[in-house]
């Protein structure tokens, strides 16, 4: 149902398709003979059938004819060439099956719909997108003739012990071979190819959609995913989704790599991770019996869930004419909502991916879809140009350049105005009431207590005591008379800030609700108020005035965690603090987890001013961990993976469950089913942590340290007396915040209530819920979260499942610096690579956010379009 590429290995010579490939595949088995395809294949006079020795030379690198080159055409290091890339068109599980069971007529359209599909998304490709490099280091992009063989197969790689099942797919081998513009044959732009592949898949689709709702009158849909949402790809009405979960167990084998026994959503694996499991679960095809004969047994199969492809076709339905200027309307809208929510900046690729898969089922080809974005791109008011990224044309939306423009100007204003002024006897107090304080501590809060202006900035790697610095800093601007308030993203980063500097805090979300009230929400909560504390008086109780949340003069707003911030957040807080008077202090590190949404404001604010700084991990007591820490930040992966498998830190287990299961048995052996509040689980997902969680408490539960006679049924799991827990959102009822942890205590199953002794304040507040008010998502085990969830946190003992979509350098980053006293690795085969390599890899890309205006700023004078849409 998508477009995958795969990396042809040096030893491959096209004998796996050509060997396939019988013109009399209909009734004496096999599939059909491979077609040659590009403007590539037409200059080397290639047409028609494709011809085995053709073909082997050409991926060897030589002329279709043999002929020797003085220099084989894409030949790397040591000879070690890429013969090619193989780029897989596959229909949706619910056309195959249609294809596979339908009358000779349908499945002739069925055919014609997807060859029409395939050509004509890789004829726009060949057009659209450059593949030969040019002048000194390749700078120079050109359009080229590509070579490409395709071959049409009807049949999946059976899992073992299964039938032959339905997978209509097109195999197209794009030859390492290419002419340019200026005639020259050479190697073709790898980097080019694997990074349009996401959007090819989608254009694809929807011009097969388009084709299959003009030929067969079938209805489309979307359906949802395992997270509930719209699923990337469409299905055809009415053919029965257990008959293609039934034809669907090479799918099932990949994930089963994937995910192992653990019953995880593959949605987290990368696509070199499922490439490799591709790999190493394929087998060579097994004699393919003739097409007719496995069209009997397919409709046979079909009849027995009750499904005749006849019932879902309506060929003589009369279409409404289309508005495509109104559907493309409505997918562009929906495309910039999306990328503005996540990202200051968007490519063409990215926004023809993103287009193609909300218009599928319109009625409109992808590349007329890719056509009209490209002309949106150029003539819309609505889009900026922001200049040229590792060769992509980078744009922003209007919308998004406005905010980082208001958001900059309210930096200005704070620059220029007068901020907190310290009494310089108080910050020597300060300081002395911290005998332990280091010298780069003191000069980081010396710095920011006397810096001018009414917005300053403090940047510290991990670990570098920046809540005990901030502890002096709001103790020296409390002798001089100034209030001293905290601010955080999560709930738990907030309370770390309160009970490590002793600074009231919040949550950024709780700050902006209170900042953005209008005067008759506030008058309204006055009353109430009022009206409260009026019962409380006539009760004989005790009152009090409604507590204050807001910045005046005499106010500092110390903001923690400020990397993960996006753009419109930090100009609210800033425009606040502007408008009222105060002073601000954001506190953070842009080599840690970026903001969810868009912008990368704390970025350009290190740029702006002269910032406090704290470089020194002190929290890591291994020397050897905190050189692996040093090196993970610095884009060093294969280096510090080399060094936890050195000294028996990493694990690699055959597949992702194998990988916790082999995490919870190092966390058991460790006396984590013991003092769980010292070893603490990190994953990328929450699905991850979901299943880790199950299987600490079963480890946890098997040495009895949980009472099982107290349990209450929560979600498809349950909660025991003993089981540490987490909370993930607020209910302000219950005195209880997102990230707030602790131990159930007492469990009334009658009531569906639970008693839990919350972490910190020396564990003795105990708070009383209703599990009901939380949920599965909202109250979940604590033994496993992951890694956003824990920016901030400090344990004993870490484990780190890595690897997935989600991988990069600042995550792991952020993962490694978790332990004090041990850090351990578990991945699984696929994403680990042959000897680590893909691990490295992912664990080196950083993916740091920025602002529009930075990436300007940046390429303003170095920006040379090498391409117009």
């Amino acid at each position: 149902m998508v477009a995958t590429i795969t990396t042809l290995a040096s030893s491959f010579d096209g004998d796996y398709f050509t060997s396939l490939a019988k013109k009399d595949y209909y009734l004496s088995g096999g599939e059909p003979p491979g077609r040659w395809c590009g403007a590539g294949a037409v200059a080397l006079g290639l047409d028609g059938i494709v011809d085995q020795a053709a073909f082997k030379n050409l991926l060897a690198g030589f002329w279709a004819d043999g002929r020797k080159l003085e220099r084989r055409l894409g030949a790397g290091v040591n000879d070690k060439r890429v013969p090619g890339y193989d780029l897989t068109f596959s229909a949706p599980k619910s056309v195959s099956a249609m294809w596979a069971t339908a009358p000779p007529e349908v499945q002739r359209q069925i055919e014609i719909a997807f060859d029409l599909a395939v050509n004509s998304t890789l004829s726009w490709l060949e057009q659209n997108i450059p593949f030969a490099r040019r002048g000194k280091g390749g700078y120079q992009r050109e359009f080229a003739e590509l070579v490409i063989a395709m071959f049409d197969h009807g049949t999946s790689r059976v899992a073992k012990g299964k039938d032959f099942e339905p997978q209509y797919h097109r195999h197209c081998v794009i030859a390492n071979v290419c002419r340019g513009q200026d005639g020259r044959w050479s190697g073709v732009d790898s980097r080019a190819l694997h990074q349009w592949t996401r959007s090819l898949g989608p254009m694809f689709r929807a011009t097969l959609a388009e084709e299959l709702q003009q030929r067969l009158g079938v209805g489309l849909h979307r359906p949802l995913d395992s997270r509930r949402q719209e699923a990337s790809w469409f299905e055809v009405a009415g053919v029965p989704a257990e008959l293609c979960r039934q034809w669907s167990s090479r799918r099932d084998e990949i994930e089963r790599l994937l995910e192992g026994s653990a019953g995880l959503g593959a949605a987290w694996s990368r696509a070199q991770a499922r490439e490799a499991a591709n790999l190493a679960t394929r087998t060579t095809k097994t004699p393919i019996p003739p097409r007719h004969q496995l069209f009997s047994f397919w409709q046979e199969a079909a009849r027995q869930f009750g499904f005749f492809p006849e019932t879902v076709c309506d060929v003589e339905a009369t279409r409404s004419p289309l508005d495509r200027e109104a559907i493309f309307d409505a997918a562009w809208r929906r495309t910039t909502e999306q990328l503005d929510q996540s990202q200051s900046t968007f490519t063409y690729r990215e926004a023809v991916q993103r287009v193609c898969e909300a218009a599928q089922t319109s009625g409109l080809s992808g590349t007329w879809l890719a056509d009209r974005l490209a002309l949106q791109l150029r003539q819309s008011a609505e889009i900026r140009l922001i200049g040229e990224v590792k060769g992509e044309i980078r744009y922003a939306t209007q919308a998004t350049w406005q905010e980082e423009e208001a958001f900059i100007a309210e930096v200005g204003k704070l620059r220029s105005a007068t901020g907190a002024c310290v009494n310089p006897k108080d910050i020597a107090k300060a300081i002395a009431s911290h005998p332990t304080l280091l010298p780069e501590q003191r000069a980081a809060a010396e710095h920011l207590l006397t810096s001018p202006g009414a917005i300053r900035a403090l940047s510290g790697v991990a670990g570098a005591g920046k809540s005990f610095t901030l502890d002096v800093v709001r103790e020296a601007l409390e002798r001089s008379g100034y209030r001293v308030i905290g601010a955080a993203l999560a709930g738990v980063a907030k309370e770390e800030l309160a009970a490590k500097a002793g600074i009231e805090s919040r949550t950024i979300a709780s700050y902006l609700y209170h900042f953005n009230k209008s005067l008759g929400h506030k008058l309204r909560e006055r009353v109430r108020h009022d009206a409260r504390q009026f019962i409380r008086a006539m009760q004989g109780k005790s009152t009090h005035l409604p507590k204050k949340v807001g910045v005046d003069q005499k106010t500092v707003l110390i903001v923690d965690e400020a990397g993960m911030i996006d753009t419109k957040s930090f100009r609210q807080l800033c425009q606040e603090v502007r408008r009222c008077g105060g002073t601000v202090i954001f506190v953070g590190d842009t080599a840690q987890l970026q903001p969810i949404a868009a912008g990368g404001p704390f970025r350009y604010l290190l740029k702006q001013l002269t910032p406090a700084s704290l470089q020194t991990n002190l929290r890591q007591r291994d020397a050897a961990d905190l050189l692996a820490t040093e090196q993970f930040r610095a884009g060093g992966a294969k280096p510090a993976l080399q060094n936890y498998t050195d000294r028996g830190r990493l694990v690699v287990a055959k597949d992702r469950g194998e990988a916790i299961h082999r995490l919870v048995d190092a966390w058991t052996a460790s006396g984590g089913a013991r003092r769980p509040e010292q070893h603490l689980i990190f994953t990328p997902t929450r699905r991850e942590a979901q299943v880790a969680n199950r299987f600490c408490q079963a480890e946890r539960l098997e040495q009895g340290v949980v009472d099982r006679s107290q349990s209450l049924r929560h979600g498809d799991g349950q909660l025991c007396a003993g089981d540490r827990v987490l909370f993930h959102k607020n209910v302000f009822a219950d005195g209880i915040r997102n990230g707030y942890r602790g131990v159930i205590s007492n469990i009334d199953r009658l009531r569906g209530r639970l008693t839990i002794r919350l972490d910190g304040e020396e564990n003795t507040r105990e708070v009383t819920v209703r599990a009901r008010d939380y949920g599965a998502e909202g109250l979940t085990l604590g033994y496993a979260q992951t890694t956003h969830k824990g920016q901030g946190q400090t344990v004993d003992h870490s484990y780190l499942l890595v690897g997935g979509t989600m991988a990069d350098r600042e995550m792991i980053y952020v993962q490694a610096t978790r332990g004090k006293l041990s850090t351990q690795l578990f991945v699984d085969e696929p994403h680990a690579g042959e000897e680590l390599q893909e691990l490295a890899q992912s664990l080196t890309r950083s993916r740091p956010k920025e602002l529009a205006h930075d990436l300007a700023t940046r390429d303003a004078n170095s920006y040379r379009p090498t391409l117009e849409l």
